[in-house]
């Protein structure tokens, strides 16, 4: 029976949205090697390892910054100003509309998120 071992690297990052919002991106990969692999492969497979895994999370930044920017256009500050005046005035029916939107958009999000990482599951396994 032949040893083995595991090689793990894994990449987290914070960004600081504002306002006391944080989001989290953290993306880990592992490769099971024979135990007697020489050293210096161990650290060209480590290395290989962190830059997929930074990779990653770099694309996922990526990929959620743009859906954010594609989502706050379709809230104008005008349209923002006037909900609120609305609310403001007990219209309440344009806020529970306000709140359905937001919900939409976090939910296109999340959408979003797991789709890219089901596609970046299947090439990571495709890659193997």
């Amino acid at each position: 029976m032949d040893k083995k071992m595991t090689i793990t690297r894994s990449y987290s990052r914070k960004i600081n949205l504002g306002n006391y919002e944080v989001e989290d991106y953290f993306s880990s990969r592992s490769l099971e090697v024979p135990a007697d692999t020489p050293v210096e492969n161990q650290k060209a497979i480590s290395q290989a390892l962190f830059l997929m895994a930074a990779q990653e999370v770099g694309e996922d930044i990526g990929t959620m910054m743009k859906i954010r920017e594609e989502l706050d256009g379709k809230i104008t500050s005008t349209k923002l100003k006037e909900m609120l005046e609305l609310v403001v005035n007990g219209k309440a029916i344009l806020l529970e509309d306000f709140l359905k939107l937001n919900n939409e958009q976090h939910s296109k999000i999340q959408d979003a998120k797991r789709a890219y990482k089901r596609e970046q599951y299947k090439k990571a396994k495709e890659a193997v």
